[in-house]
């Protein structure tokens, strides 16, 4: 069953992120990732956690939340896991898409990615991952688990890159943009290439665009929630996605990429997904990077981030929760 998690360290307004986390079967890794989180994320934000396919205890979870149960079978896995996640919540500007194996470094890491998204109305969504370029590449998956402390990349150096793929570990998402385009597809791609489809539809429907902002976070190799430690048997995605008996599409090859077999979900005959040929056909021009103007970022970043998240100049409100035309 998945055990969902909520709670709110908003005001009487609504807060302008929506923390989802989800972790399947690994919620012992969320001891490790929740701390480094919380003490780092600046805002008035919200959090739901959704603990799929649980066993074992997690009991130091109730150092941050209150635990509603409810019997649900088979596992969720990630997609539908996320979905729930953000249906749970109502920020006014934005989810944070974020995997229990993820570690921030950073204080105020959250507002590097509305920096970028505040400064183009047409960014929907923008990773603090890597990014990837939608043509052909040997390295079909980005080297998103290297650390680089942000001393090496100076503030004043901070710039947004355009990319056609922008992977979620952390993932910002506007939340007016994720209700328009119905959320995240679960039902054709329930544990993968779900963040890159609703990117490609996002530009397909609306000319929306994804982005990339290098922010100081890690996924410990140890942590990595998809290779599911089950009595003390190292099992791999591709194993787990076999037992969820789900369209054959969806399951993976190894550098990453889905089957491009298609399957039917809920009815309805689902895409034929070839990664690269689709974002070779979509991608707009690429766009130069450009730096992001700090000015209005200092204030926010002058307040340590606390337990509770440091509160969010009025000014800085204002530019942030603009919502795209």
């Amino acid at each position: 069953m998945p055990v969902v998690a909520t709670v709110d360290f908003a005001t009487s307004r609504r807060a302008a992120y929506g923390l989802v986390l989800t972790a399947h079967n690994r919620a012992s890794s969320l001891g490790v990732t929740l701390p480094s989180l919380l003490s780092s994320i600046a805002g008035e934000w919200e959090m739901a956690v959704v603990l799929d396919d649980w066993h074992g205890s997690a009991g130091f979870l109730h150092r941050y939340v209150v635990f509603e149960t409810a019997p649900r079978a088979p596992p969720l896995f990630e997609t539908a896991s996320e979905n729930l996640g953000m249906r749970l919540l109502d920020p006014t500007f934005a989810f944070l898409l974020v995997q229990s194996d993820v570690m921030a470094h950073e204080p105020g890491w959250n507002l590097w990615l509305a920096a970028a998204m505040a400064a183009d109305r047409s960014v929907t969504t923008v990773s603090g991952r890597c990014a990837m370029p939608g043509q052909r590449s040997h390295n079909r998956w980005c080297a998103g688990n290297g650390r680089k402390e942000r001393g090496r990349v100076p503030v004043a150096k901070q710039a947004v890159a355009f990319r056609g793929l922008t992977p979620r570990g952390p993932l910002l998402l506007r939340a007016s943009a994720a209700r328009a385009l119905g959320y995240l597809d679960e039902g054709c791609f329930h544990m993968g290439a779900d963040d890159f489809d609703l990117e490609a539809r996002a530009y397909n429907f609306f000319g929306w665009q994804a982005a990339y902002v290098y922010i100081d976070v890690h996924q410990p190799p140890n942590l990595h929630q998809w290779q599911v430690a089950r009595k003390g048997k190292q099992i791999s995605q591709a194993d787990a996605l076999k037992k969820a008996e789900k369209p054959r599409h969806s399951l993976w090859r190894s550098e990453g990429l889905p089957r491009g077999s298609p399957g039917r979900a809920h009815g309805r005959r689902c895409p034929s997904f070839n990664m690269t040929k689709q974002w070779e056909n979509l991608q707009p021009s690429e766009r130069a990077p450009f730096r992001i103007n700090t000015s209005w970022l200092r204030a926010a970043f002058a307040e340590k981030a606390g337990g509770c998240g440091g509160s969010i100049p009025a000014s800085v409100e204002q530019v942030i929760n603009r919502e795209p035309q």
